[in-house]
């Protein structure tokens, strides 16, 4: 019989419960991690008014499946929050159409998402890739088919449209939208005050940055109250032409 040092044992044991102790810290974290996974994120609704682009109705987000892409909703088109995937995009370009599962899951990470639509002229979307490159920690740039024209921009809950590239509205939507939601809200709101006024104004429906109006018709969202903004606003507005529009339509505060 071979005799061993009380010693040899105790580092035995010690090196015995180390192990145990990391398999635990491993599997309870790898829990957690799962749970993150099944629970997605969830966040209050945030207006701020005075940011770029318009609000949009943040829903429940959690992690699915491929499955079950086919029965998911989202609040607007290209998407600002919602369902996604359990991994994600990283950003940069990409010249093939990124799935809402996979962007949306990059928005809840703090990054910005660039579409253009499939009629894009070649120049724009160089100068989109070029933009791109110079912000690469923070924007993802995908084509999206179901965009019928121009460009939209989008970050957790909120959502800014373009007839063609522009930069200053592209970089200013970038610099004020990027980091400020990662799995919840990553600071207090950026317009408090307004904030407050709108949730009075209207408590179930999270207005935009901007209200326009058109012969008193009901109010529609804008991120600013442009000709083109009004024309098409006026759409739903019984009666009234574009040329009148142009005229009647004004920006009220909100």
């Amino acid at each position: 019989m071979t005799y061993q040092s009380p010693r040899r044992w105790l580092w035995r044991l010690a090196t015995v419960i180390t192990i145990v102790a990391m398999v635990s810290f491993l599997f309870v974290n790898r829990y957690q991690y799962v749970f993150g996974l099944v629970a997605g994120s969830t966040a209050e609704q945030r207006i701020d008014s005075c940011l770029p682009g318009q609000a949009v109705v943040v829903i429940d987000s959690p992690h699915i499946s491929q499955n079950e892409v086919s029965g998911v909703s989202y609040s607007s088109t290209p998407a600002t929050s919602g369902p996604h995937y359990p991994y994600t995009v990283a950003p940069g370009y990409y010249d093939k159409p990124v799935a809402p599962g996979l962007y949306v899951h990059a928005m809840e990470h703090g990054h910005v998402v660039i579409h253009y639509a499939s009629d894009t002229p070649r120049e724009t979307v160089r100068a989109l890739t070029d933009f791109t490159r110079r912000h690469i920690d923070d924007v993802v740039l995908t084509p999206n088919p179901r965009l019928s024209h121009g460009l939209a921009l989008t970050a957790w809950g909120r959502l800014e449209r373009l007839d063609g590239y522009d930069e200053p509205a592209i970089g200013a939507f970038v610099d004020r939208l990027k980091g400020r939601f990662d799995h919840g809200w990553t600071s207090k709101a950026s317009c408090p005050s307004a904030n407050a006024a709108e949730y009075r104004s209207s408590p179930d429906r999270p207005p935009s940055a901007a209200r326009t109006e058109c012969n008193g018709s009901v109010p529609v969202t804008s991120a600013r109250a442009s000709t083109r903004t009004c024309a098409q606003s006026c759409t739903s507005c019984s009666g009234c032409a574009a040329e009148s529009c142009t005229q009647t339509c004004g920006t009220t505060g909100v």
